[in-house]
């Protein structure tokens, strides 16, 4: 067993000899190697540790639109709710015959290879194989398939070849546009490619009309080791380079992109020296960009980078001051935030932000409605405050709901003893075992061997979501929406209030 950790100190462990995937998986996660020793004490717990070895499934989809997909042994499986359209990532029409719906009737899609990689998103999909090439399929609005048209295709197709790394993000959260959306790809020639919407010059091609194949980004060169592909209509695109320089892409209108103004950026630009300069790498980049309320949306945007030194961590924040940004005013100039160091992880997800410290410690701000930020009240959470809770070990993110973004859970709080959640509990999104609201973190009902790898979820025209998770024993539990047979095709329609073990006579509800 050979043990890694990234650069928020997340260990990861990998069976001897390394596989193809995971020789990608540390490339692409800019992986160090630790001895077993360093990997314990970061830990602190002895079941996790080698979880990225031996679970079989790989991803989880976190903000897709009546489509869920997971990768379990280099396969790509699907499912959906009742209200899924024509067009999806099912591999087929919905018309094509009555489908099994929910996390219980998952079905494969067929693809000429194992998956390395994949992603979703809206309605839209991408699964990178073994051999390079890049496969996808779904809505193609606005060319975010790579297919040179706009033609939504329901099998997937070739869109790439020589592919390294793709590049999606979990922040649609426009209704309406959700399917607006951009793709990034790394290839073997070591540069970046883009294809999809454009209109405020995110793909980087000096142009503001969307682009329906695969543009080579020249002006980024090849050494860039990841790209942020933030948001839908009102996104933009962060680069990092191994320099530790930042390039910036796309809309602008509240400058959180750091230029010091306000206009759209159609060709990438370095703004390095505005986020703290070289001296320091960055660990994440974070972005809200619009959200949605029922049928309406509006373009607030905001970005937050965590950097760090060999001294300490440091968050900035730029453009518009609410939801989740702690700024006093808009800026379009990054302004550090205080008494953000020793920062472990960022989640900026609509309109609220989680800050995890290394002493366990949890810090919030941003929209609160209905507890989301579990301060115990609902006022607009225009900086950080301490959340109360402590001795929280990580924060898994679940993604956004695109009809109503800010409503949905959003994040959870891993503690040794459980799982805890704030805000709404219609519907049961909690997993709590009822519909009340949690003012403060409150336990979800996880039996209590459940240690968490990952968790995600699908959502409705609507604002409930489905939500599941896998474990380290590669079970999947699943909660939540079940109206439009989200959760479970069981014949009712009835909430899921607790996590459920899914299965059913199929492993992990596969067939």
């Amino acid at each position: 067993m050979k043990y890694y950790k990234n650069k928020t100190n997340q260990v990861y462990a990998f069976d001897e000899p390394l596989s193809k995937l995971a020789n990608s998986k540390i490339i692409e996660l800019e992986l160090v190697a630790i001895t077993k020793k360093e990997a314990d004490e970061l830990l602190a717990q002895s079941e996790v540790d080698e979880v990225y070895s031996n679970r079989s499934i790989t991803y989880l989809s976190k903000s897709t639109i009546n489509n869920f997909m997971l990768v379990k042994d280099g396969d790509v499986y699907v499912t959906s709710n009742n209200q899924v359209s024509d067009v999806s990532i099912l591999g087929v029409p919905s018309s094509n015959g009555r489908f099994a719906y929910g996390f219980n009737n998952l079905r494969k899609v067929y693809l000429p290879g194992k998956v390395k990689d994949a992603f979703c998103a809206g309605a839209s999909a991408w699964a990178l194989l073994e051999n390079g090439e890049l496969y996808a399929w779904g809505y193609n609005t606005v060319g975010q398939l790579g297919l040179r048209h706009t033609t939504h295709v329901y099998k997937p197709t070739l869109s790439a070849t020589n592919v390294e790394c793709i590049y999606g993000n979990i922040n649609i959260a426009n209704t309406g546009y959700y399917d607006h959306l951009r793709m990034f790809i790394k290839k073997s020639d070591g540069y970046i490619y883009s294809t999809g919407y454009n209109i405020y010059g995110a793909c980087g091609n000096g142009t503001t009309t969307t682009v329906t194949s695969w543009y080579k980004i020249t002006t980024l060169g090849t050494n860039v080791t990841k790209i942020y592909n933030n948001g839908d209509i009102y996104g933009n695109a962060i680069a990092i380079k191994d320099d530790n320089s930042i390039w910036v892409a796309g809309y602008n209108g509240y400058g959180q992109l750091g230029t010091g103004n306000t206009n759209v950026v159609s060709t990438f630009k370095d703004v390095t020296n505005k986020w703290g300069g070289k001296n320091q790498e960055t660990l994440e980049v974070q972005a809200l960009c619009g959200h949605s309320s029922n049928d309406t949306h509006n373009n607030y945007c905001n970005t937050l980078i965590l950097r760090k030194d060999s001294v300490n961590t440091y968050l900035y924040s730029s453009g518009y001051y609410q939801y989740g940004a702690s700024l006093s005013a808009t800026t379009s100039t990054p302004v550090m935030i205080a008494n953000m160091s020793n920062v472990k992880q960022l989640v900026h997800l609509s309109l609220d932000t989680w800050v995890l410290k290394n002493d366990g410690s949890v810090y919030a701000c941003g929209y609160n409605t209905n507890n989301s930020l579990g301060l115990n009240n609902t006022s607009l959470g225009a900086i950080f405050n301490k959340v109360p809770i402590s001795n929280v070990k990580r924060l898994i993110p679940l993604g956004t709901t695109t009809a109503v973004s800010w409503y949905g859970l959003r994040v959870l709080l891993e503690k040794d003893d459980g799982y805890y959640v704030s805000g709404t509990g219609e519907m049961g999104i909690l997993g709590t075992g009822s519909t009340t609201n949690a003012n403060i973190p409150t336990k979800m009902d996880f039996e209590s061997d459940v240690r968490l790898v990952d968790a995600g979820g699908y959502s409705y025209h609507g604002y409930g979501k489905s939500y599941i998770a896998l474990d380290t024993k590669g079970r999947l539990w699943a909660w939540g929406y079940n109206g439009h047979k989200g959760v479970l095709d069981s014949g009712g329609t009835g909430n899921i209030l607790s996590p459920i073990l899914i299965g059913g006579g199929y492993e992990n509800g596969l067939r």
